[in-house]
């Protein structure tokens, strides 16, 4: 009998619902895009109320219409999710705070600070609490609020009844003890961020069933009542699984809404200045560290909404996407871009607060699809320039093996630029959908299909395609890097700090 594993990954922009075999083949997929983010004032960014549930009900009808087996052959549905968005429901399940995107960047003002010898990321913490930003500016939703939840936490009531999350996912504000993979003992914890205890999900572990599909849950989304649910993690780190990425020393980025490097180790490091955060990995006592760009490929669907839209028509004659018209359109312009150079700051990252998109180097040689090719090639810069930034601190040596994944890794200028850039081989996965693969490797953890995730990777994960640096590529980037990309934001600092302060949101 034929055994069949779903992967679930709501994310940002879509939730996508992927049905696999048993040996990672990919057997019938549903997306569900989302509807665009609600920014009320300039820096928010919220998800309407149930855009995530009316999504994977969509996303799971749609794939399971495609779907020619029988659905009692499905033993197992893993359970993957953004991660930092959060919202709040009230005594009788509903929400009464639209979910706050991790892209969010209104910060809690106004409260208490932690003593200055506090860890860095519970000072970190302090600020970025939804929580604590409810109890400053929205006191009733605070009072109100008698469950916390991440995405996935939601998610897991709607299928299962219960409120059930993963340990995995918690990077929303929430407490964790990483070195025992639970919830922190520490009562301070709690009181940072603005929760209590009780008003948190039951926590389990990667592979661990959260709980089964109800009636409802299944009347809703098309699913086999009682299947069992598994815990995953955040979908970046389900992204790293799903390339087949477990061990100590290798390394993953992933080119989706949130573009990210990820390096892979066997214990918990964290960052004194939070230039990277470490997570729990997919696989329980296995740690991602990561140094990413809160938008990273979602400049790309930018660029497609604002400077490309006049391709649509083209695109749908020709069963393309806009994005792959635009690749194509970009083909001729060499590594470089001519000159023209873009620093990818469309949301100010920590490290420059001051931080803002800039377009350098314009000239007569120059039109859409040099931008375009400047757009990859400047989000690739700065992740090497974030992966350096860890490596100083981790002490790790050189990069030797190299995996990337999402959405925006299809695309050749991408891949290649990045094996140019990093200097070294870059194994693409075949498998675009490396988050709902890294859920389905969950779910046949759970679901006892195999009994160990170095035996389901090893069954699920095909052999990736290499792309090798150019050698003349490699000297240029590098030298755009040090030259350019790294000295931009430092000279331009002082004017954007005048032009943030001159056009300013005053109701914010």
């Amino acid at each position: 009998m034929s055994k069949y594993l779903v992967g679930i990954d709501s994310g940002t922009q879509s939730t996508r619902v992927i049905i696999f075999s048993e040996k990672g083949e990919l057997v019938s997929k549903g997306v569900a895009k989302h509807p665009a983010l609600i920014n009320e004032h300039q820096g928010w960014a919220e998800h309407g109320e149930l855009d995530a549930w009316v999504g994977l009900c969509e996303a799971a009808r749609n794939a399971l219409e495609k779907f020619n087996g029988s659905i009692n052959d499905i033993v197992g549905i893993g359970l993957s999710s953004q991660r930092g968005t959060t919202l709040a429901v009230d005594e009788k399940s509903n929400i009464i705070q639209r979910p706050i995107s991790w892209m969010d960047a209104r910060m809690a003002y106004g409260i208490q600070p932690m003593p200055d010898d506090t860890e860095p990321l519970y000072k970190f913490l302090r600020y970025y609490s939804k929580a604590n930003w409810c109890k400053v500016n929205k006191p009733d939703v605070f009072e109100r609020a008698y469950k916390w939840l991440t995405i996935a936490g939601y998610l897991g009531y709607r299928m299962c009844g219960e409120y059930v999350d993963t340990i995995a996912n918690q990077s929303g504000g929430w407490p964790v003890d990483q070195e025992d993979w639970c919830l922190a003992k520490d009562d301070w914890k709690y009181d940072c961020v603005g929760v209590r205890r009780d008003q948190l999900s039951k926590m389990f572990q990667p592979g661990e069933i959260l709980g089964r599909v109800t009636k409802e849950a299944a009347q809703a989304t098309g699913f086999p009542e009682g299947c069992p649910v598994v815990a995953c993690a955040g979908d970046k780190q389900g992204e790293v699984l799903g390339a087949g990425c477990i061990k100590p020393g290798q390394i993953y980025i992933t080119f989706g809404t949130c573009a990210s490097i990820a390096l892979v180790g066997d214990a918990r490091k964290a960052s004194p200045d939070m230039s990277f955060i470490c997570y729990l990995s997919c696989v329980p006592g296995i740690y991602n560290y990561e140094a990413g760009m809160w938008r990273g490929y979602w400049l790309i669907s930018w660029f497609r909404d604002n400077l490309g839209m006049d391709l649509a028509a083209e695109a749908k004659a020709s069963g393309k996407s806009i994005e792959q018209l635009l690749n194509e359109e970009a083909a001729d312009v060499p590594a470089g871009s001519e000159g023209l150079v873009i620093i990818p700051d469309w949301q100010a990252p920590s490290a420059r607060p001051k931080g803002k998109g800039m377009m350098i180097g314009f000239d007569d040689r120059h039109g859409r699809k040099h931008m375009f090719r400047a757009m990859i090639e400047g989000i690739s810069q700065q992740l090497k320039i974030n992966s350096e930034a860890m490596a100083k601190q981790l002490g790790s040596g050189e990069i030797t093996e190299l995996f990337v994944g999402g959405g925006g890794s299809q695309s050749p200028i991408t891949t290649q630029a990045t094996a140019d850039i990093f200097n070294v081989p870059v194994k693409r996965s075949n498998m675009s959908e490396t988050c709902s693969l890294g859920a389905a490797i969950c779910a046949a953890v759970g679901a006892k299909v195999y009994p160990t995730f170095d035996e389901a990777v090893r069954n699920m994960v095909a052999d990736p395609e290499l792309f090798y640096p150019i050698p003349e590529n490699q000297k240029l980037y590098e030298e755009l890097r040090e030259k350019v990309h790294k000295k931009a934001y430092p000279a331009m600092a002082p004017i954007l700090s005048d032009l943030i302060e001159l056009t300013k949101d005053k109701n914010k």
